[in-house]
């Protein structure tokens, strides 16, 4: 599995022979099981990520410490490349960065929802940069 950063997320490739463990994991006051969802990770505006309206993260599992996720724009994980992942510190933590920095992401409390709406893809993330600097 390879890492990198870009536009506000850490995503993860998953490459021929990664396995990923379908494990529930905890995060904030919560159990997330794979198939949860969460709109939100985090309750400050700097140390939290945020998805647009009509956007969800769904919890897939882990490999390592990563938790990855995909959206309730796809149906298939099995058949994906490509996911949101975060770096599990404790779960109260996670970490979210590339060569540039990483940044963290205080959980406290956390909203897990069983069913959302399916949603064609658009602009996905709903972050405020204006507290970076950006090269």
């Amino acid at each position: 599995m390879n890492t990198f950063f870009q536009f506000g997320a850490m995503y993860a490739e998953i490459e021929e022979g990664d396995v990923i463990e379908r494990a529930p994991i905890e995060l904030g006051d919560k159990i997330l099981e794979p198939g949860d969802y969460v709109r939100k990770i985090g309750e400050k505006k700097r140390t939290s990520f945020e998805m647009q309206d009509g956007y969800y993260l769904k919890y897939i599992g882990k490999i390592d410490k990563y938790l990855l996720f995909l959206t309730n724009s796809y149906e298939d994980w099995q058949n994906s490349k490509f996911f949101y992942a975060f770096a599990y510190v404790d779960n109260n933590t996670l970490v979210i960065g590339g060569r540039k920095g990483v940044r963290d992401i205080r959980v406290n409390k956390l909203e897990v929802f069983k069913e959302v709406t399916f949603k064609p893809v658009k602009e996905q993330v709903k972050m405020d940069l204006s507290d970076y600097i950006l090269e």
